[in-house]
């Protein structure tokens, strides 16, 4: 404890018990929240944990310490690390890991990098004296309002969808501008799905026809061929809007579909609208569900995960009337 470079008095400051689907939540808790994207992810980081687990089973029990341990461990450093550079680098910041997210945060944290680590330091000394060698540090800084004592420090945890923060800080964030709902995994997927729409029967392959629409498309906008189509809080992202224009354009040309790019809007709504469809439970029963207040915190946050991506759907195809219609306080 006299080392002042000591790790004890943060170890000794978390907490005791921390709740997150990767580990904590039980299958029914994880499941509820009806994303099987995100349930498979989860699965899959919790089986590649406890590989891990077993292969150093015994080196683990001589410094007394079994698999719950573990999982709090790595549940600890996935809810408090920061990532930083390419390919990532996981650090933690002892102190900085404490402030809680905001949308709209009141400080802001960077990384301050020791003058050895810049490029050119060498270019640099030949013309004047460089700057005195130091580590690299986190550094957390007050926005420019500044921060009355006694008010919450509160940063951003990154531009990530409601996914990531259920899954690797275990909360749901209300009115997240970056949240994100996959409408087609990919554009193949989306010409598969307007084949069935329209009935299609054609020698013409999805393949070929998915490779068309890619091309057609500004490289800037798409980053290849895999990259999901998303809807956003605020609508569809434009990338979206500019892969299904280009969809009604090819399939016009290659198989004679009626829909014209024009009907986009008709097109992605119809699809979110069976998405909305495809869960087992509705936008009303979720929020009926948090309003009585009955459920435990795991599967709370799972009903609000899946109520959140209902909300981007609903948005999306001209819905959110029937938000504003059923929103009520949670408790």
């Amino acid at each position: 404890m006299e080392d002042e470079d000591c790790m004890c008095p943060w170890i000794e400051s978390l907490p005791e018990e921390v709740h997150l689907p990767l580990f904590q939540y039980s299958e029914a808790d994880l499941e509820a929240c009806q994303d099987l994207e995100v349930i498979r992810e989860a699965r899959c980081i919790r089986e590649s944990a406890l590989s891990v687990y077993q292969s150093e089973r015994e080196g683990l029990a001589v410094m007394g310490y079994g698999w719950p341990e573990l999982q709090w461990a790595l549940s600890v450093l996935h809810s408090r690390c920061f990532t930083v550079g390419d390919p990532v680098v996981h650090l933690t910041s002892p102190g900085i890991d404490m402030a809680n997210h905001s949308v709209n945060p009141n400080a802001t944290v960077r990384i301050r990098r020791s003058p050895g680590a810049v490029q050119g330091l060498d270019a640099l000394a030949e013309i004047c004296n460089p700057p005195e060698p130091e580590p690299s540090r986190l550094e957390l800084l007050a926005g420019s309002g500044g921060i009355r004592a006694g008010k919450e420090v509160q940063i951003s945890y990154g531009q990530f969808s409601n996914a990531v923060f259920y899954l690797f800080f275990g909360f749901v964030p209300d009115n997240n501008p970056w949240d994100s709902v996959a409408i087609f995994k990919d554009i193949a997927d989306m010409v598969a799905y307007h084949d069935v729409l329209e009935s299609v029967d054609s020698d013409a392959s999805i393949a070929d026809r998915a490779q068309m629409i890619q091309d057609a498309l500004p490289r800037q906008k798409m980053s290849g061929a895999g990259s999901q189509l998303i809807a956003l809080p605020s609508g569809y992202h434009l990338a979206t809007v500019d892969a299904v224009r280009e969809l009604l354009t090819v399939q016009a040309q290659t198989v004679g579909t009626r829909m014209r790019p024009a009907q986009y809007g008709e097109f992605l709504a119809r699809r979110c609208r069976g998405l909305l469809d495809d869960y087992p439970t509705s936008y009303e029963h979720d929020r009926e569900l948090l309003r009585q207040g009955k459920l435990n915190t795991a599967l709370a946050n799972s009903v609000q995960y899946r109520m959140r991506q209902k909300e981007v759907l609903l948005t999306a195809c001209g819905l959110r009337s029937l938000i504003q219609h059923c929103d009520v306080s949670q408790t």
